[in-house]
């Protein structure tokens, strides 16, 4: 179990570490991070605005690419960026789940240790989706 736990972690790091190394390029040319971090911070910044919007309050809506200042979006172009950075970062996540569930079949720490941890072998399936990194 010692060795499944420390397996699954090198998992999720590794996971993390994929995913900030690479951005996704989206319509516009720039680069968004995909990490959790910034899509919690996507959906937080989405809730307060239509928060704000509800409360009948002037709102402005605004995210930033890979080492730049935010910009104002449109609803709709924000909702756009935050559905594509969703599809482009699912299929990493099914192969995370993939990986974990190989990892708690495993009957012997030596079978653990075997399970390989490559994110490099996923595949996109969306072809407006392009990974940059």
């Amino acid at each position: 179990e010692e060795a499944q736990a420390t397996r699954q972690a090198l998992n999720k790091q590794s996971l993390a570490e994929w995913l900030a190394a690479h951005p996704l390029t989206w319509t516009d040319g720039k680069q968004y991070g995909v990490t959790m971090e910034d899509q919690t911070e996507m959906a937080l910044n989405y809730t307060q605005y239509q928060a704000a919007v509800t409360a009948g309050k002037l709102a402005t809506l605004e995210w930033h690419a890979v080492k730049e200042a935010c910009t104002e979006f449109t609803p709709e172009d924000f909702l756009a960026l935050s559905l594509a950075v969703s599809t482009y970062v699912y299929p990493y996540c099914r192969h995370q789940e993939s990986i974990k569930k190989q990892i708690y079949a495993a009957q012997s720490v030596e079978a653990v240790k075997a399970i390989p941890i490559d994110y490099s072998t996923v595949i996109q399936e969306d072809e407006d989706v392009e990974d940059v990194g």
